[in-house]
């Protein structure tokens, strides 16, 4: 996976997000206990842990919770916090080294982009659901989610990352976007 996959990612949560009403900023999304409000401050806070972590900042979590939760244009918020992140990935040597994560330590860049990767297009179609909007994803980033992600089918669902997991319901014939989706705890 290369950063361009995170530009692609982000394209897809853009395409819903440039949609948002006002009215529906308050609707509740498939992500328990979030409104679309929530979904898309989620997306701007660790856009911004992402490009600490990669320039080895400390993870100011609440100070960026703050500062995100009182933008008075939160569209804007996202665009210029997720730009960053694009930028911290795609700058020369940041997928050559490690990382260190809050939650899973010492990691390759390469992985902790894969896992930004599957963030966005996850919340993108959250996004989508919640606010009615076309929820079909591009094909070749759901590929390339579920081929990460798939080998963690076993233990996905103890993570507390993606609700139950898997539900056990979904075919190797259905399509795979409703495969990704039921591995990491949605149903579609």
């Amino acid at each position: 996976m290369d950063p361009s996959s995170l530009d692609r990612a982000h394209r897809e949560v853009r395409l819903r997000l440039q949609s948002v009403s006002a009215q529906q900023w308050a609707l509740p999304t498939p992500c328990a206990g979030w409104s679309v409000r929530d979904l898309v401050q989620h997306m701007a806070v660790g856009a911004t842990m992402s490009r600490q972590i990669l320039s080895g900042e400390k993870w100011t979590r609440e100070a960026v919770v703050e500062e995100v939760s009182s933008a008075p244009d939160l569209r804007a918020e996202w665009e210029w916090r997720t730009a960053e992140e694009r930028a911290g990935f795609a700058a020369f040597g940041a997928l050559d080294r490690a990382v260190t994560h809050p939650m899973m330590g010492d990691i390759p860049s390469s992985q902790f982009l894969g896992m930004r990767v599957g963030d966005a297009l996850l919340h993108a179609w959250d996004l989508a659901r919640a606010i009615g909007a076309n929820d079909q994803l591009a094909p070749e980033l759901v590929l390339q989610v579920w081929t990460g992600m798939s080998p963690m089918a076993g233990f996905i669902g103890k993570s507390g990352f993606f609700g139950s997991g898997p539900s056990g319901e979904i075919g190797e014939d259905a399509p795979l976007q409703n495969r990704l989706l039921d591995l990491s705890g949605r149903r579609p």
